[in-house]
């Protein structure tokens, strides 16, 4: 079966499954399990190490959030080359609980004593990240090469305001451009919906996959509103901005248009899936989060564009073409 008819025959119960994942996505990200803040927001510590050989990276999450009562903690195996020679390593992410200043953490043992609240406080941050690289030593005997970098909350929340701003700056101006392009409120409407869609869709997979929200994934759903305009304009362009002695019904004309904003999105995600293996090569966290939330909003976008806006426009360009009785 072909797009178009695809299109022709089942444009109407294409629209259950983003209807359906919306509210999926809905309960993912806010609900269960609901999408985390990361360390640029709440602060917290990074930690980068090679070791002599493979270790056991749920051990050494475990032995962590023991030791200190911080549950967010994530520890990610690498794979370095050096000199032709692969080295393993790890990235670990500790996330300062949001009661650090006031609460104590939680159980302790004899070997690795948990952090009290006093030490635990803002002036002892140095006290907190030597214990942390001391249970890193005791879990990968011969750890070397270790890099260490501190995050103060305070930039993550003047961040998180500014980046809040200019979403909503970019998604009026996008609107504005569009309706003075296309003269119309509906496909306005319908690309504004797909960019909430994506930015939805993106959180609900970011919190299912726990990745936090952080700087570079900021920066990225910033970025995927674009990218769903974009598509959205690709689609609203060949149906309204064509003739149907041009390219035929507006089945066709949708058919055309998701062959060719396919074809985008999988270049897009082959070139993302790349991006993710040079940051797992090169031990580099950030470069591995963002690849991972782009595959998650070219994914969301290929749904709201292809199965609910394409179907939508289809239905509004069939009426409006139908000849007056």
């Amino acid at each position: 079966m072909t797009i178009a008819e695809l299109y022709r025959k089942h444009h109407k119960k294409l629209l259950l499954i983003p209807a359906a994942l919306f509210v999926v996505y809905i309960i993912l990200a806010f609900f269960s399990p609901g999408l985390k803040y990361g360390m640029d927001f709440r602060g917290g510590i990074l930690i980068t190490f090679n070791a002599p050989q493979n270790f056991d990276a749920r051990a050494l999450e475990a032995a962590i959030r023991k030791a200190t009562g911080v549950t967010e903690v994530h520890v990610i195996p690498t794979i370095t080359f050096q000199g032709g020679k692969e080295v393993p390593g790890g990235i670990v992410e500790v996330v300062y609980p949001e009661n650090i200043k006031t609460t104590p953490t939680a159980e302790t043992n004899a070997a690795t004593p948990a952090i009290s609240a006093s030490s635990a406080s803002t002036v002892s941050v140095n006290e907190y990240k030597d214990k942390i690289i001391e249970i890193i030593k005791k879990e990968v005997p011969g750890v070397n090469n270790i890099v260490v970098r501190t995050v103060a909350p305070s930039l993550g929340q003047t961040f998180w305001h500014l980046a809040a701003n200019m979403a909503i700056w970019a998604i009026i101006l996008l609107a504005l451009t569009v309706f003075i392009f296309f003269r119309a409120g509906t496909p306005t409407a319908i690309m504004i919906g797909s960019a909430i869609f994506d930015i939805l869709g993106m959180l609900a997979l970011m919190a299912l996959f726990n990745i936090p929200l952080s700087m570079d994934t900021i920066v990225i759903l910033l970025m995927m509103v674009g990218y769903s305009i974009d598509t959205d304009i690709l689609l609203s362009t060949h149906l309204l901005k064509r003739s149907k002695s041009e390219e035929g019904d507006p089945f066709e004309r949708a058919a055309r248009a998701a062959s060719t904003g396919v074809h985008m999105s999988g270049t897009t995600l082959t070139a993302m899936i790349f991006i993710y293996l040079v940051g797992y090569l090169t031990s580099n966290l950030a470069v591995m989060r963002i690849a991972n939330v782009m595959i998650f909003g070219v994914i969301s976008d290929l749904i709201v564009t292809w199965l609910l806006n394409a179907p939508v426009m289809i239905e509004l360009v069939r009426r409006n073409e139908q000849p007056a009785a």
